[in-house]
């Protein structure tokens, strides 16, 4: 028995053993250079690592980029219910692969109408690769032995793919070392002297590695030796539209083949061009000579596929087949294409740039700049790409190949620098200059954008911080505040108008040698807020000392060193302090008027710490103070009369803390308030309260008028029109403040000549006309003002065109190349602008649109567009211009801006605030005080600070509307990622519990939300089908959440709508539908209107616009109502007499819109039928103009 066992263990060992080495034979594998190359430098801890190795976009902060199409596009996909699972046909989506073809080949391909292309979907450009070359080894008939022809260098994974299937690559001739170009004559030799019918596989743009291309006079030679020859070509399209922007300009190789007719496939990927990377989502294509080729090819094809993947997949197909057939996310995506190229090839430009001009680096860089696509050989030798990736940590391939996509505004100096010192000196004799220490390095990081739309027209073209203030921009004002502090290193970040942006930097005294400024533009797209900027701030780690962080709207002559200074010295004493606010005295321009907003600053009266900060909106005279203040400070400053300078000292633990609080917004709001409240922070910020010097910011068109006054008055001093002004023109002072440059520019505060003009400036290049007046008004560059027109207290933008007998009232904004008059009129407060203004998600920011350096967002141009006659009395009778739409009190702001109605209004150029209700609380907070120098009628007395005794009031100062901010935001996000009605529901029922409020206001949000997203529309038929689709399937998150209250909700539907005056139209429509949907009932309907009465008789509801407008949405439901109460009579009758109707069954009969005329009066009914319904919209004259 025990051998028995013994022989069963060995016999079980021995078995072991032979299994264990069936695969002791198998080779290891080397690993692939790129994914090593990634790893390597994943695992590197350096922080200024840089990855130039990966061949994926990534946009300025170093992060993967979603395409906008892409994800509006997985929107729909996600939310079409009829989508489903199953098996696509083996070549596949015939909607893509149709549609990927046109394309490739394009509209009026000769091979496309004849049928003679194949088209199968693959998996990526790697699958078509594959896919292409299997089938070519199976039935091409060969001259030989199976060869195909592959640029040297080529995408490495080619040689591979090939080999793998029985054809052995041939390398040819392509990169000429010595020239970092095209060996045109080593290729066309080699396409000469090979066998006939071979096969040469080619990049149709974008040449990967190399990023050089032949020309489209080389390509057409390149076609005529293919035809003399008899050649095959294997086209390999990665890059289309990737490379220059241009979808047709990329893929002009490729066509000019097809329409020589060389034998040709091409193998198609939307990898790089939609960065659906992980999507794998590809085509090939194979030309064939006749339509019955093509039958033959597709059914081999579809063979090959279904032994190697059965059917591909679906979801990235079905997406790409969206985009490509839908023109206008098609024209999207175009955008999009543009945004990624165009960062790439601004990345060229700005290495050539270090490494030409700024460095001197020995050799000659031009091939950066001619190379195109993602990919550049950098002509760097394996000695010096070593010393790159193990000195500078910046990891690329051993050729030399870098990907420009891993180039950004925080790294692209440094890896020229690096690089540049790769280079041996001996080559030149050039000796390098060593390099200063960071600490010595005084950094500044000025936010370029304001994140709010204050200045209307004005800013469509043109980004805040360019606008020119006393014929200087404000980005200049910033930056010789900052240069005057000693700051070497300014980070400008910006989100949008980054190549105005930069090439006002280059063009300015800044950026010229000896100027002792380095100047680094950061370009985000995403970027929304402060917070934003700030994280990617962090994200770039370009800060590694104390720094300044500025706005880039200031005007300062303040010692921002001396701050800085002290700032340094208190953290020497404690590591707490992480900022310093720069605030100033204020005086009696500067001052809160009555009815405004205030900021409450409590400090340590003995060290200038700041241990409160709140904003007090209109209406509230107290705040609350926590008891734990008071007892831990012996003295306080409670300060009511400090001006925010827009200039802080930061620590690099500012922009770390950004990143750790995604609730952090806004800097003093979120940021100071997050900080001084925290339980858990030991961080202090303290306050710097500037008592000398000038610093204001131009936040609105107010201050922009209260500073240029100031600027003209000297307050600003040294910084005067006569004695460094920053744009460069040479001014005399004369009596007055009146002053007067050589080029005939004027800043003014009374000039009579033939024209009157009184306390206004005056750009370069103007013309004003004889017996006109310009008052307190400010006319920019190029404008031109015909005689005797009349301008009061408004801005008119660069080349404005005002013709004869216009008049332009208080608190205008005209908009670059508008044309107004003749005998124009424009009411106060109006806007006008040469283009539409658009009415997208990009207009939340006086920046305009967000795209990298392309603001090209598409308006209508005035001059396109006949006058209508309504619009003559007050544009002219030649205008070409648009009228902005009036907004309602605070409309101007994001949902994020803290801002009150009544303040923002106060912010306004020329508005006096004289109608703004004034609590006694806050008038008695005002003496009458002397007037400013140049009369502002703003003027009031300054405060001292306030003594703090007796006690302090217990008032609740949290905000509404930051509530209402993230409900709004939360549905948002609901509505754009298509969530289910219990995840938003839940997702509601959450922010809920944690803010703990009523569930009214929850409701409140959703009914106001729901409203907002319902599109409006002229036809009746189509306005039914935009309530019915928003109610249908957003309708049943008010019962998700637990709202049952009926006659509330009606109420919040009658609010929302008179608060949007575009949507009273559609208050019957939605009523209508949410009868319909069972979510009101008539007797709720009959409910609502009794208690509208009751409050209308109790003085409840508000005697203002907004009256009438409530007004007009129940005159909108009266025909509603009684067509209700007419159906559901008839309802019941029909009951009664119909023995064959179930008892108990209840029955609702669906009810139509009812459209009444715009003055509130009864409409007539329509009908039932939407056929019927559409045709009276479209046939009455009468419903058309409701």
């Amino acid at each position: 028995m025990a051998n028995r066992a013994q022989q069963l263990l060995s016999h079980i060992k021995m078995s072991t053993e032979e299994h264990a080495q069936i695969w002791s034979n198998v080779p290891l594998a080397p690993e692939d250079s790129i994914f090593k190359l990634t790893a390597a430098y994943k695992a590197d801890p350096f922080p200024q690592k840089v990855n130039l190795g990966v061949g994926a976009y990534r946009d300025d902060n170093n992060k993967p980029w979603v395409l906008p199409v892409v994800r509006k596009a997985t929107h729909i996909l996600i939310n079409d219910l009829g989508r489903d699972h199953e098996y696509l046909p083996i070549t596949g989506l015939p909607e893509y692969t149709s549609a990927a073809g046109k394309l490739i080949f394009g509209l009026q391909s000769a091979a496309l109408k004849e049928g003679r292309v194949t088209s199968v979907q693959t998996i990526s450009g790697t699958g078509a690769n594959h896919l292409g070359a299997l089938f070519l080894s199976r039935f091409y008939q060969w001259n030989g032995p199976p060869t195909i022809y592959l640029s040297n260098p080529t995408w490495a994974n080619h040689h591979a793919i090939f080999k793998n299937v029985g054809i052995e690559p041939k390398d040819h001739p392509y990169f000429e070392a010595k020239t970092v170009g095209l060996d045109f004559v080593g290729f066309t030799d080699t396409v000469k002297a090979a066998p006939a019918r071979s096969i040469f596989l080619l990049h149709a743009c974008a040449h990967n590695p190399t990023g050089v291309d032949p020309t489209m006079e080389q390509w057409a030679e390149l076609a005529n030796l293919f035809l003399e020859k008899g050649h095959y070509a294997f086209f390999d399209c990665a890059y289309q539209g990737f490379a220059s922007g241009d979808l047709e300009q990329d893929i002009k190789a490729v066509r000019h083949f097809e329409e020589r007719g060389v034998p040709m496939l091409v193998c198609q990927s939307f990898a790089k061009n939609a960065g659906l990377y992980s999507e794998r989502i590809g085509a090939l294509h194979v030309v064939g000579g006749a339509k019955d080729e093509a039958t033959r090819v597709k059914s081999q094809l579809s063979v090959l596929q279904r032994s190697e993947i059965s059917n591909p997949p679906g979801f990235g197909a079905r997406l790409i087949g969206l985009i490509l057939n839908d023109p206008v996310l098609f024209d999207e995506w175009k955008v999009d294409i543009k945004v990624m190229a165009h960062r790439i090839i601004d990345m060229r430009y700005q290495l050539h740039a270090k490494l030409t001009n700024e460095l001197k680096t020995p050799g000659n860089w031009d091939h950066i700049i001619k190379q195109i696509g993602m990919f550049s050989f950098t002509g760097l030798n394996p000695t010096q790409v070593k010393a790159v990736v193990e000195k500078a940590h910046i990891y690329m391939t051993g050729n030399g190949r870098i990907s420009m996509a891993g180039l950004n505004s925080g790294n692209i100096a440094y890896v020229a620098e690096s690089i540049d010192k790769a280079m041996a000196p001996s080559n030149t004799g050039k000796d390098k200059a060593p390099v200063e220490e960071e600490e010595d390095i005084l950094q500044a990081v000025v936010l370029a954008d304001s994140f709010n739309s204050r200045f209307g027209p004005l800013t469509m073209d043109l980004p805040r911080c360019l606008l020119p203030v006393c014929n200087t921009t404000l980005l200049d004002w910033t930056f010789e505040a900052l240069s005057s502090a000693g700051v070497q290193q300014i980070f400008v970040f910006c989100c949008s108008h980054v190549k105005l942006i930069r090439e006002a930097i280059n063009e300015s005294r800044w950026a010229q040698p000896g100027s002792g400024l380095k100047i680094t533009p950061i370009f985000s797209r995403e970027a929304r807020s402060v917070g934003d900027a700030l994280r990617e701030i962090d994200a770039k780690q370009i800060i590694t000392q104390d720094f300044v962080l500025a706005t880039g709207d200031i005007v300062s002559n303040i010692r921002i060193d001396e701050v800085v200074k002290e700032h340094k010295e208190r953290r020497k004493r404690s590591k707490d302090p992480i900022m310093t606010m720069v605030v100033r005295e204020v005086g009696p321009r500067d001052r809160p008027r009555p009815g405004g907003d205030a900021t409450v600053v409590v400090m340590d009266a003995e060290s200038s710490e700041c241990v409160h900060y709140e904003y007090v909106p209109h209406g509230k005279s107290d705040f609350e103070l926590p008891a734990e203040v008071i007892t831990a400070h012996r003295d306080l400053d409670v300060r009511i009369d400090l001006l925010d300078c827009g200039i802080d000292i930061c620590t690099p633990d500012v922009p770390a803390l950004f990143s750790e609080n995604f609730d952090y917004q806004e800097l003093r709001k979120d940021f100071v308030r997050g900080v001084l409240t925290s339980d858990l922070l030991t961080k202090t910020i303290f306050c710097h309260v500037a008592k000398k010097g000038y610093a204001s910011r131009v936040r609105n068109t107010r201050t922009y008028g209260s500073i240029s006054k100031d600027i003209i008055a000297r307050r600003t001093f040294p910084l005067v029109p006569d004695d460094n002004h920053l744009g460069g023109e040479s001014y005399e002072l004369r009596r007055g403040y009146v002053y007067v440059a050589k080029t005939g520019v004027s800043l003014s505060r009374t000039v009579q000549n033939d024209a009157y003009i009184v306390s206004s400036v005056i750009g370069q290049g103007c013309e004003i006309g004889e017996g006109s007046v310009i008052k307190d008004s400010y006319i920019w560059a190029g404008a031109s003002i015909g005689p005797n027109c009349s301008i009061e207290e408004s801005i008119v933008g660069n080349d404005v065109k005002i013709q004869a007998g216009s008049v332009i009232r208080r608190g205008c904004l005209i908009g670059k190349d508008t044309v107004l008059g003749p005998s124009a009129n424009l009411s106060e407060f109006q806007q006008v602008s040469r283009a539409a203004p658009r009415d997208d998600d990009d207009d939340w920011t006086d920046n305009g649109s967000v795209a990298d350096g392309t603001e090209t967002t598409e308006t209508s141009d005035a001059s396109d567009v006949p006058v209508e006659s309504d619009m003559v009395p007050i544009l002219g009778s030649k205008p070409k211009a648009y009228l902005w739409p009036v907004k309602e009190d605070g409309e101007e702001e994001d949902e994020e801006d803290v801002e009150t109605s009544q303040a923002l209004r106060l912010g306004r150029l020329g508005d006096t605030g004289s109608d703004i209700e004034v609590l006694e609380s806050d008038l008695s907070e005002i003496g009458s005080g002397d007037s400013s120098p140049m009369g502002s009628p703003f003027s009031m007395a300054s405060a001292s600070s306030a003594a703090l005794g007796g006690p302090i009031p217990d008032l609740d100062l949290e905000s509404a509307s930051d509530f209402a901010s993230e409900c709004r935001q939360s549905l948002e996000r609901a509505y754009e990622e298509g969530h289910t009605i219990d995840n938003a529901g839940i997702e509601l029922k959450t922010l809920r519990m944690a803010t703990n409020v009523p569930l009214v206001r929850v409701a409140d949000c959703v009914v106001s939300f729901l409203v907002g997203k319902i599109a409006l529309a002229d036809a009746p038929a189509a306005q039914k089908a935009n309530v019915k689709t928003v109610l249908e399937r957003w309708g049943p998150l008010l019962t998700s959440i637990g709202w049952t209250d009926a006659v509330e909700t009606v109420l919040m539907l009658q609010k929302a709508c008179a608060q949007s005056p575009p949507h009273q139209k559609v208050f019957a429509s939605v009523l209508a539908s949410l009868y319909n949907e069972d979510i009101v009932e008539y007797e709720d309907l009959k409910r609502w209107y009794t208690k509208v009465l009751e409050m209308k008789k109790q003085g409840l509801e508000p005697h203002d616009i907004l009256a009438t407008n409530l007004e007009n949405c129940m005159q909108q439901a009266l025909p509603l109502m009684q067509q209700i109460h007419a159906a559901e009579a008839e309802d019941d009758d029909t009951e009664e007499d119909d023995d064959d109707e179930s008892e108990g069954d209840e029955k609702k009969v669906p009810v139509a819109t009812v459209k009444t005329q715009a003055g509130g009066a009864k409409g007539k009914p329509a009908t039932e039928s939407d056929d019927d319904e559409e045709e009276q919209g479209e046939g009455t004259e009468e419903e058309e103009s409701d």
